[in-house]
């Protein structure tokens, strides 16, 4: 039985609603106008449909990263201080790449963010 089944199997229904999302999304056009304040409107909307795309990108970056971390038993290991992360921390936040002692410290900025290139198998 594989130690990390469960969490495996969350990952990837996230991927799988993230990617459907991502693709929906995508196809989300508005109707050209020219009324001025349908085209702010529309930049507007174009401008959040794009960080929400921004966002799922990310996150589905992380989740990709967890299930490489589960390949390679890796994973619940924090990336920074290679200690374990809890298994209350995995169960909120499954995609966690840092325990909780070292995402606090990243969020008060006394930490520095990995590169998301050297978290890549």
């Amino acid at each position: 039985m594989e130690r990390f089944r469960r969490y495996r199997e969350l990952l990837e229904a996230k991927r799988l609603e993230l990617e459907r999302k991502q693709k929906v999304e995508g196809l989300d056009e508005v109707t050209p106008s020219h009324d001025a304040g349908d085209v702010a409107a529309a930049n507007g909307h174009k401008e959040m449909v794009a960080m929400f795309q921004n966002m799922r990108t990310n996150l589905l970056h992380f989740v990709n990263l967890a299930l490489d971390r589960i390949a390679d038993d890796t994973y619940a290991t924090c990336f920074h201080c290679e200690e374990p992360i809890s298994e209350k921390r995995l169960n909120a936040v499954p995609e966690a790449l840092l325990c909780i002692q070292c995402q606090e410290a990243l969020d008060r900025g006394q930490l520095e963010a990995p590169e998301l290139g050297a978290l890549s198998a």
